[in-house]
């Protein structure tokens, strides 16, 4: 599935986008697990809420998990996928307004991170 993540590198960052013209981080996200056959809401805070997936610890991360950022685990505004080595993939406005590929142990991520899930493929 990574490899299928990666083939979006660069797309453009487009608020509310759910298409190849471009992705926001949600749409990104609901996109690719639809694409694994799963049906999952749309925006990010629900995302995290909901049922089709389970909690596991930052320590315990694999590929494919998703990430949840905000100021509180009830004030969710981003989300990405994990992909190994420290790094997740995700669409963001952040640095440039693409989807790309930042480090878990960045500063700005580390302090927003917020939730790790594991959705039941």
């Amino acid at each position: 599935m990574i490899e299928l993540y990666k083939r979006f590198l660069g797309l453009p960052y487009t608020w509310g986008g759910t298409s190849s013209f471009g992705y926001d981080c949600s749409g990104f996200t609901q996109m690719l697990v639809r694409r694994g056959g799963v049906q999952m809401p749309r925006d990010a805070q629900p995302q995290a809420d909901w049922e089709g997936q389970q909690k596991v610890e930052k320590s315990g991360l694999q590929s494919g998990d998703l990430l949840y950022f905000g100021a509180s685990a009830k004030k969710i505004t981003h989300t990405g996928f994990y992909i190994g080595n420290g790094e997740f993939i995700h669409s963001t406005t952040s640095d440039m307004p693409v989807i790309q590929i930042s480090r878990l142990d960045d500063e700005k991520w580390t302090k927003l991170l917020v939730g790790c899930r594991r959705w039941k493929r």
